[in-house]
């Protein structure tokens, strides 16, 4: 096989081929990448050591690059040219100041007055009263309320 035959490989078809050996497979997430200490474990020098494989390790870190790998060489395969990239990205650009809002920075933190104007009322009119009967209601009241009736 060819060493860069992985690459030449969709996605989905080196996930078959992983899949085909899961013994190997749980092996690879299982092997010691980076140098860490796990918690509740007491660190020997000989575990400590890189490139060894441990069952209470699950890393697919390998997978996540491919991924990588593919998603950004579908994106830049689209466009070979540099000069069509920087027009994408200026059209990206235009679109995200289209859409930032425009707020007032001077009216936060109570520094301008917001007010609502509210339609004026229509067929309102306050009550109109007759002296007469206003006079002897309000004789009623304060002889009521101090417990002295007139009559």
């Amino acid at each position: 096989k060819n060493s860069f035959a992985s690459l030449e490989t969709s996605t989905v078809g080196q996930i078959d081929q992983i899949l085909s050996n899961p013994a190997r497979l749980i092996q690879r997430t299982r092997l010691k990448r980076t140098n860490y200490s796990c918690i509740g474990r007491t660190s020997n020098l000989a575990e400590d050591s890189l490139s060894q494989t441990d069952s209470d390790i699950f890393d697919d870190d390998d997978f996540y690059h491919q991924l990588l790998r593919d998603l950004i060489d579908r994106k830049t395969s689209g466009s070979a040219q540099g000069s069509q990239l920087t027009r994408q990205w200026l059209e990206v650009q235009k679109l995200r100041t289209r859409l930032k809002k425009k707020v007032d920075t001077k009216a936060s933190k109570g520094r301008k007055i917001r007010y609502d104007i509210h339609a004026k009322m229509v067929n309102f009119m306050a009550p109109v009263y007759d002296d007469t009967q206003r006079d002897q209601t309000k004789n009623e009241l304060f002889s009521s309320l101090f417990g002295t009736r007139r009559t």
